[in-house]
């Protein structure tokens, strides 16, 4: 069972919490991607770990979720 599932309330609100969690993992997976270890000849970053980590925080469904939007945001060529 997801870690965040024990505290999301189901109900009203439950569309505005997976929404701010997802918009927050998209956050968390974007700056991790800025963030590089010394590596060579291959970059190594901690967007690996931070998408790992999203699926047993978020769960499966949330964590696709926000890399869809991770993905779209990119090909939408968004400088945020």
């Amino acid at each position: 069972m997801p870690f965040i599932t024990a505290f999301a309330q189901r109900g009203a609100a439950s569309n505005f919490v997976d929404a701010a969690l997802i918009a927050a993992a998209t956050l968390l997976v974007a700056l991790s991607a800025r963030v590089s270890g010394p590596s060579y000849p291959v970059p190594m970053t901690l967007q690996t770990f931070a998408v790992i980590g999203l699926g047993f925080v978020l769960g499966p469904w949330r964590a696709a979720a926000a890399v869809l939007l991770y993905l779209a945001e990119g090909a939408s060529a968004c400088r945020c």
